[in-house]
């Protein structure tokens, strides 16, 4: 492979797995409904795109492989085989056979490794069974003329296809358009030669007419990688060639050099078209006398594929949060503008209006940035339903997976980092929690097991639940196998909290035979070390008998929030506007009268909390301290301060390892004059309650 296309490496990758993701969603829908057209439609046209990505950036091995494997899906389509549970598992080994390959260092060596030829030789095999005759050079089957189709059965297109310099650059092979073009009918191509004036310096417009029985999407598919620089039209019902005045004016053209008269015969069988064979869909003559000058034809968006027109960069940002950013940008221009006219003209009232503004555009700066980070928790669903289908095979047993706020969204880099944690949790509530339908019946219960995936915010924190209903966790069985493995003493008095920790212990496991997926502590370890470091808490709580329930509580990686903004001693502290109920002022001997901390609040005892005593910080003079009320599910408590200093929008981020020990604290951030706000956990700080 050459070094200009080397450089397109990164960027096929990041195409290819996101085809890739998108092939194996359809697919386990396709499993549900292996009848269902659209998505048999939907799955051979990733496939199809796959290849053409993997050839266009001169992948040839994953090119050739790809093309193996939609061979079966083209048989599919045309009603030669049908979808079967061996056909979708092989698929899905391809799938993952071709994530494989994308690791490689050098995509183009060939792979003579066992699995790569094993998937070869089943996917052949499944082709031979149909029948169908094989070329044993390519392995692709022969595709033989249907003799029973007739003209009437036939439609007549017409493309007009731009051909751009950029073609070079992007990697774009004609030749292998016109072959793959080939397959579907009998065509012919034309050069177009418009005035001058119409036409791009380096551009050429060609014409190409084709019969064939195949859609407009089909021939479409054809030009996947071209579809901005073609048009297409359907122009007759029939096959044209078949006409003699037809093909003769057709060889007319091809046969003349002088432009103007190239010109005159081309206008020559529009009028022949449009008189005596146009089916009143499409005016011909408007799509080639009037091309766009800036190359980019009009096809309509809706007809370009999703996974084509969407943008596959690291993170996909929706094109209304990119407007909405660029009119953000404009206003800013704009008000930058009015700031230096005030400050030229010495007006205190306009350069308040433009603080005014400032302000606004920030905020709204903040909503729409911030937000093009977020992803969904959906987004992680392909992996786990895979998973699921996977594991639930192999152990035979039947699971239903069903979710809630999978809108629920997270930093794109905490949602890379908990995928796998969460995994983790799944492979054990399949393995280890939910028992053998048999056995599930015998227990009153449905032989598929439930697992539910759950997702919330909450403040700055984001709540994700994973729940089975299986047969629970023995506490008595993880003690007596902790002092087995002396980690307890025999006579340890521990609390249900305790003995759940235990779970998270490296090597700790209760299963008797030990195996990649056996046991609630197999791997338990890694996934309460991946949601500490991303400063997460992982609670467990399980009824024996009935299931299992993991919950992890995980802090957004930047946030901004509402927050007021409190002093105590030197430090500075905020607390989640949202939760301030109310502010009030009271004497050190009020609030310090009863040694159980309590105060009346609304003719009820609520306790408070003193920063000042929890941070160790120095006393002040000043007789009379500041209470805030917090309100929070509906529990409330007070916190004492020196000084409320009032509303701040804070830019919060995570704590570094220095802090990593103390729980009462969830964030900081940065004062305009330098000085460091830390955020108060409210909800650790009502467990001192």
């Amino acid at each position: 492979m050459d070094n200009f296309i080397l450089q397109f490496k990164d960027k096929f990758i990041d195409e290819a797995l996101t085809l890739l993701k998108k092939l194996e969603g359809d697919l386990l829908e396709l499993e549900n409904n292996p009848e269902n057209k659209k998505h048999i439609e939907e799955v051979f046209r990733v496939m199809h795109t796959l290849k053409g990505v993997a050839g266009m950036y001169g992948f040839i091995n994953i090119q050739n492989f790809t093309h193996q494997l939609e061979t079966i899906y083209d048989l599919v389509r045309s009603g030669e085989i049908k979808i079967t549970e061996h056909i979708l598992d092989i698929t899905l080994k391809s799938v993952d056979h071709i994530k494989k390959l994308l690791n490689q260092t050098e995509l183009t060596e060939e792979t003579n490794t066992e699995e790569h030829e094993k998937l070869n030789k089943e996917i052949l095999e499944i082709v031979i069974s149909t029948g169908i005759p094989i070329n044993e050079k390519t392995n692709n089957p022969i595709k033989t003329n249907k003799q029973n189709i007739d003209d009437s059965q036939l439609s007549t297109y017409y493309i007009m296809l731009v051909v751009e310099e950029s073609f070079v650059i992007r990697g774009i092979k004609l030749i292998d358009i016109f072959k793959e073009l080939a397959s579907l009918g009998k065509y012919q191509i034309i050069e177009h030669n418009f005035p001058e004036s119409e036409k791009s310096e380096n551009d050429t417009t060609w014409g190409i007419y084709i019969a064939t029985e195949k859609t407009a999407d089909d021939i479409e598919d054809v030009f996947l990688f071209v579809s901005d620089c073609i048009i297409i039209r359907k122009i007759a019902v029939g096959n044209l060639f078949s006409k003699e005045d037809f093909t003769e004016k057709l060889k007319q053209i091809k046969n003349t050099n002088n432009k103007e008269d190239n010109i005159v015969k081309q206008k020559s069988i529009i009028e022949l078209v449009e008189k005596k064979y146009q089916n009143n869909e499409i005016k011909l003559l408007e799509s080639i006398e009037k091309p766009k000058e800036n190359k980019s034809l009009n096809i309509e968006e809706e007809n370009i594929p999703e996974h084509i027109r969407v943008s596959s960069s690291r993170i996909l940002v929706d094109a209304e949060k990119l407007d909405t950013l660029m009119f953000l940008v404009t206003e800013l221009v704009t008000t930058q503008s009015r700031f230096d006219l005030a400050l030229q003209n010495n007006s205190i009232e306009n350069l308040h209006n433009v603080y005014l503004n400032i302000q606004k555009l920030t905020k709204q700066f903040r909503d729409n940035t911030l937000s093009m980070r977020l992803v969904p928790i959906s987004d992680m669903m392909i992996s786990f339903k895979r998973l699921i289908r996977d594991l639930s095979k192999k152990l035979g047993k039947e699971i239903e997976f069903t979710t809630q706020g999978m809108e629920t969204e997270l930093d794109k880099s905490t949602i890379d980092a908990i995928s796998e944690p969460i995994m983790h949790i799944i492979r054990n509530c399949i393995d280890h929690g939910i028992e053998l339908p048999e056995e599930r019946e015998g227990n009153n219960k449905s032989r598929a097991g439930l697992i539910k995936l759950t997702a919330h915010h909450s403040g700055n924190f984001v709540f994700i639940n994973i729940q089975d209903d299986g047969k629970g966790i023995d506490k008595e069985r993880i003690v007596e196998k902790a002092i087995n493995e002396k980690i307890i003493k025999k006579n340890a008095v521990l609390s249900e909290k305790e003995i759940y920790e235990l779970l998270f212990l490296p090597g700790f496991t209760t299963a008797e035979n030990v195996t990649e997926i056996s046991g609630r502590g197999v791997g338990m370890d890694i996934v309460n070390k991946k949601i500490k470091d991303l400063r997460g808490e992982i609670e467990v709580n399980s009824e024996l008998g009935l299931g299992t329930s993991f919950t992890i509580k995980l802090q957004q990686t930047i946030a901004i929030l509402d927050t007021m903004l409190i002093q105590t001693g030197n430090m500075y502290f905020l607390l989640p506007l949202s939760e301030v109920e109310v502010c009030i002022q009271r004497t050190k001997n009020e609030l310090y009268k009863s040694k159980n901390r309590r105060i009346e609040h609304e003719g009820t005892l609520i306790s408070f909390v003193s920063l000042r005593d929890e941070f160790e910080l120095k006393q002040n003079n000043s007789e009379k301290e500041q209470l805030i009320i917090i309100n929070k599910h509906d529990k409330k408590f007070a916190i004492t301060a020196d000084k409320i200093i009032g509303e701040h929008q804070a830019v919060l981020k995570p704590l570094g390892e220095i802090f990593k020990n103390q729980k009462y604290l969830s964030g900081a951030s940065i004062l305009g004059d330098g000085e460091i706000a830390m955020m108060i956990d409210t909800g650790q700080l009502i467990n001192l309650q």
